[in-house]
């Protein structure tokens, strides 16, 4: 069985190849916690960003409960 991290890992990929850059950016908007101007920073910094570097972010804010 897959980990939470391995599965998120997974559905942010799945993301980044299917949907268009701005609705790419839409669903990272939902997932990342509504504290400041989450799509504002995420649109700055998602060309320099890997899935790895998005799922830190994400386990630093907690947004998930991933291990």
């Amino acid at each position: 069985m897959a980990t939470k991290a391995e599965v998120l890992e997974k559905v942010l990929k799945l993301a980044k190849e299917e949907l268009p850059y701005d609705e790419y950016v839409q669903f990272l908007e939902i997932i990342t916690p509504k504290v400041g101007d989450a799509a504002k920073e995420i649109r700055r910094l998602r060309d320099k960003l890997t899935d790895g570097d998005i799922i830190k972010i994400l386990k630093e804010k907690k947004a998930f409960a991933v291990q």
